[in-house]
């Protein structure tokens, strides 16, 4: 098939838009799980502040 020797004229461009779309992407559930954390957290330390008051 053509596709292989395609794939490897293309490769390197279009790995290196891949790999910058994955860099881009991957760290986007960390960010908002740790903004989810830290909502949960100031809710909950605020919670505990005026329980305690």
């Amino acid at each position: 098939t053509a596709i292989g020797p395609a794939l490897l004229a293309v490769g390197p461009d279009f790995l290196g838009g891949f790999a910058a779309i994955l860099w881009i992407l991957t760290p986007v559930p960390f960010l908002l799980g740790a903004a989810a954390f830290a909502g949960w957290a100031a809710g909950w330390d605020a919670a505990t502040l005026q329980r305690a008051r």
